[in-house]
């Protein structure tokens, strides 16, 4: 499976804005030393967030563009392994909670066709990597309560660190970890335990302070960075506020598996069996994610992994009333079916769309109508196009006010070309820089028409909540 959606990369998903702004970043970071976006120089004016995420995963990606080189596949697959790094940490989780075969099964089949979740490992994003080490940590935690040994209880420490400094919402999967260290002591008081459990905070917070002061200069600056009022307030009253929200979103194609678990965790309540330290630390981790996350969906990879380990272990302590038991599995086998349905319909749309989707296919459109050394701003869908034919890439739309971008961007930036996608994604902001710029329209980027099957399995996709992107059509102007 790792090589199937290893070969799709380059066409799934268009290129968007989260993953040009990450992969910016890292070819900075690569190249400077610096935590900086060249692609969109302004993005900080209102909430300065290019800090926010750690450097854990600009360190991997940096060391990975300096071996295999920078481009979209390279982008997308760190993440892509950690998303099935994880899948292979959360089934060893299961085995050595004493779940049977069957259960253990059925987690990966759910995780590895789980829409959301194959989103966001293929979407550039550093969310897999401190999920991975979330549940990595977590896994010699419940190790070392096993085994009583202190090396165990180092490991999780560092692992949870590491998951620290690569995202701060990876922290709602760290409250499981937290909460049953606790309850381990409270259930077995003892100061060598005391000593054993007290490692694992005393080395995720002390690997956070490296960056602490590091990034930002030490505590205060920290504090002031994520809490702190912005220079004009946009949005939200903080940087924190955009991460944190009590209003939650959730995709239509996850209700099913939520009502699910909810009929199987009534069915424990009434027969109260006794359930594995996993149980609780997942029950937590995914707690804490719909008490905290401001969700858009694709988060919920922060929360569905542990949605589904609960399900597995809940129909697994069943065994004593097969009859229950029996319903749990025919409900997560409906998840499966689901799931792969899903995942089968959505890559038959990109598979037969691909010509759209194929940048190698445009790539010589593009560089007849953009030559190399050039200094572009655009949709972000042509980021990497730009990056690999030897020219310079800003966003058009992004960052600080547009009469603010506008000047920056005739005046100091001093752009050449304009590109955007046909039809225009934002028809706004291209009126607002052909009325003040004299722009003359010197081409197109074309790719073929959609097959007919492809738009009436969009119009499934449309239905379970998940929407399929324009391909490379644009239109190029110049100045």
């Amino acid at each position: 499976m790792l090589l199937i959606h290893s070969s799709i990369l380059h066409l799934s998903p268009m290129p968007w804005f989260d993953e040009t702004y990450l992969a910016s970043m890292a070819l900075n970071f690569m190249e400077t030393g610096e935590f900086y976006p060249p692609v969109c120089p302004l993005m900080d004016y209102y909430y300065p967030q290019a800090k926010a995420y750690g450097p854990g995963y600009f360190m991997v990606l940096a060391g990975f563009f300096n071996v295999i080189g920078f481009d979209i596949v390279q982008m997308r697959f760190p993440g892509l392994f950690f998303g099935f790094a994880f899948i292979l940490t959360g089934g060893h989780m299961l085995k050595q909670a004493g779940v049977r075969p069957f259960f253990r099964n059925c987690f990966v089949v759910l995780l590895l066709f789980d829409p959301i979740f194959l989103q966001n490992i293929h979407s550039g994003r550093m969310d897999s990597q401190a999920l991975f080490l979330a549940g990595l940590g977590s896994l010699f935690l419940l190790q070392g309560v096993r085994n009583g040994k202190i090396l165990p209880y180092v490991w999780a420490g560092l692992c949870l660190g590491a998951a620290a400094l690569t995202t701060p919402r990876v922290a709602v999967n760290m409250v499981g970890a937290g909460f049953t260290a606790m309850l381990v002591f409270i259930s077995s008081p003892g100061w060598k335990q005391w000593i054993r459990l007290m490692l694992i905070p005393l080395l995720t917070a002390g690997m956070y302070s490296i960056w602490v002061f590091w990034g930002f200069g030490g505590f205060v600056e920290a504090w002031n960075y994520f809490f702190g009022q912005p220079k004009e307030k946009l949005y939200y009253d903080n940087l924190a506020q955009g991460y944190i929200s009590m209003r939650k979103y959730i995709p239509a194609i996850q209700f099913p598996a939520l009502f699910s678990f909810i009929l199987m965790l009534v069915f424990w309540f009434r027969k109260r069996m006794l359930m594995p330290w996993l149980f609780w630390l997942s029950l937590l981790n995914l707690m804490a994610f719909y008490l905290l996350v401001r969700d858009t969906g694709i988060y919920s990879v922060f929360a569905m992994p542990w949605l589904y380990i609960l399900m597995v272990i809940l129909a697994d302590v069943f065994i004593p009333y097969p009859r229950i038991q029996g319903l749990m599995k025919m409900a997560l086998m409906l998840l499966c079916v689901l799931n792969f349905s899903v995942f089968a319909i959505k890559n038959t749309v990109i598979l037969i769309s691909s010509g759209s989707r194929n940048d190698a296919l445009v790539y010589d459109q593009f560089c007849r109508l953009i030559p190399k050394g050039s200094r572009v701003i655009g949709d972000e869908a042509y980021y990497y196009l730009t990056i690999r034919s030897g020219s310079d890439f800003q966003y058009l739309d992004r960052g600080a006010a547009g009469h603010q971008r506008i000047q920056y961007h005739t005046e100091t930036y001093n752009f050449q070309y304009l590109i955007v996608r046909d039809p225009v994604v934002n028809p706004g902001e291209l009126r607002n820089y052909s009325s003040k710029i004299p722009l003359r329209k010197i081409g197109e980027i074309t790719t073929p028409e959609l097959p007919s099957l492809a738009l009436k399995l969009e119009g499934l996709l449309k239905f379970a909540g998940i929407r399929m992107p324009q391909g490379y059509r644009g239109i190029v102007y110049q100045r």
